[in-house]
């Protein structure tokens, strides 16, 4: 194989690189840099070997050649396209650009599907006039509704693509700004994003809220049997007593949870200490250990190794798995573990704090369902809803990672029913894999299911 060229492209914009004899790293701060915040600093690493490429997942972030996600080296070849997360991607060319492989064109149609539309756009940017064509057939695809939510991309990648020698058949050129006619134009989406600056820049001079959350001792409690207060976990500057995202779980080896599928060791995504009034794994039992398989696409592999203790194993309703471990105060207050199972990767603790929610009116209810009458709970987007500002509660405001109890904002026909004495994790807890929602464990049940 003669030279190798990896072009990226993210939300931002697009970079080409030569892939030579050294090995190149895609990233936020690597040799292939993709600027845009869901993707970590070193994503992925490509190296061609023996007239080969190939690329490795160097972190957590999903990496996929297509639509197969990858957690180890796999060979790519020119044509096809590496997704880095849902948020960049990379197309392999030679020194000729080659025809988009099936890889290319099926991840190409995932790229639709997950409604990535600028990322799309972003790609027509990429110096490989096949795969521009390809993409050009994509984006005229796009549904009209969606159309406008790219149309300030496009009217830049447009006037780019227009000054290439390469550029696509002037068809395809009048085809791609007939879209931007069909919905918003250009102008229309930049006075409706200047409109948007003007609205946050009020926001910032307005008062700040009132507090969503305040510092409280987690080991209170009125002993109803009913939880009275609801507990977000957020971040904390330092080892306050509460726990831990990330890190190593003081567990023995022989305990850590393993798929039920394959035995391979679940993923570790925090050690929480539980406020005492969703205290009930047993006597002593004051706080607990999460892991996620990720499995669910996974084969039954049959003599599969087991995991030894009393771990919580549960299933959610798409199949993939879980694992919840309660521990004793003096093996919570060891802190971080010391030993993990043979391939299994850490990170370094990020660390918790408990905060108890100010006013949460969903204390000791159960989750309801969209269907629930408005009368019997409050349903997200519902007249009470907006009336109590009940949103305050998600994670893009609270910032909470976790939260035991009270509002949730997991309101589906899935965990209808879930509580009041349950854990609700958020996607961006210790590497969870939610498809960038939330989960939500009812610690009574044993039951656990994806929220939103």
């Amino acid at each position: 194989m003669g030279t190798v060229w990896l072009h990226g492209a993210s939300g931002f914009g697009v970079v080409s690189v030569e892939l030579g004899g050294k090995p190149l790293v895609a990233g936020r701060s690597g040799d292939l840099r993709l600027t845009e915040d869901m993707i970590e600093k070193k994503h992925a690493r490509f190296v061609l070997r023996d007239g080969k490429v190939f690329v490795t997942p160097m972190g957590r972030g999903d990496v996929s050649v297509g639509v197969e996600r990858i957690s180890g080296e796999k060979e790519v070849a020119p044509g096809d396209l590496v997704l880095l997360s849902t948020h960049a991607v990379i197309f392999v060319a030679a020194d000729v650009d080659p025809t988009p492989s099936k890889k290319a064109r099926d991840a190409l149609r995932d790229l639709s599907r997950s409604e990535r539309d600028r990322l799309l756009v972003r790609l027509l940017e990429l110096p490989a006039p096949k795969l521009v064509a390809l993409v050009v057939s994509d984006v005229l695809l796009l549904p009209a509704r969606r159309a406008h939510a790219v149309a300030s991309t496009l009217k830049t990648v447009l006037d780019r693509l227009a000054e290439r020698a390469d550029r696509p058949p002037e068809d395809s050129m009048s085809a791609l700004r007939s879209l931007l006619r069909t919905e918003k134009p250009a102008s229309a989406v930049l006075a409706d994003e200047e409109a948007l600056a003007r609205r946050r820049a009020a926001e910032a001079a307005a008062p700040p809220p009132p507090p969503i959350d305040e510092d409280a001792d987690p080991e209170l409690s009125a002993g109803t049997g009913t939880p009275t207060r609801a507990w977000n976990v957020v971040p904390a500057d330092g080892d306050v007593g509460h726990g831990f995202s990330f890190g190593v779980p003081p567990i023995p080896v022989a305990q850590w949870p393993r798929s039920r599928r394959d035995g391979v060791p679940m993923v570790h995504l925090g050690t929480l200490l539980v406020p005492a009034e969703y205290r009930v794994g047993g006597e002593g039992k004051v706080a607990i250990a999460l892991f996620q398989a990720d499995d669910h696409t996974r084969r039954e592999v049959e003599g599969a190794p087991r995991h030894e203790g009393d771990a919580w194993v549960m299933e959610d309703e798409i199949g993939g798995g879980y694992a919840l471990i309660w521990l004793d105060a003096p093996t919570f207050a060891q802190g971080q573990g010391r030993e993990v199972p043979a391939g299994v990767q850490t990170k370094p603790p990020q660390y918790l704090r408990l905060r108890a929610r100010i006013g949460d009116p969903s204390v000791g209810a159960v989750i309801p369902d969209w269907d629930a009458a408005e009368d019997d709970a409050i349903i997200p987007g519902s007249d009470a809803w907006e009336k109590l500002d009940l949103a305050r509660y998600s994670f893009q405001r609270s910032k909470a990672l976790v939260h035991f109890g009270g509002t949730s904002m997991a309101c589906d026909n899935f965990a209808h029913g879930l509580g009041p004495v349950y854990v609700g994790v958020e996607h961006a807890f210790g590497g969870a894999n939610f498809g960038g929602g939330n989960a939500v464990i009812d610690l009574v049940r044993k039951e656990t299911v994806f929220g939103q």
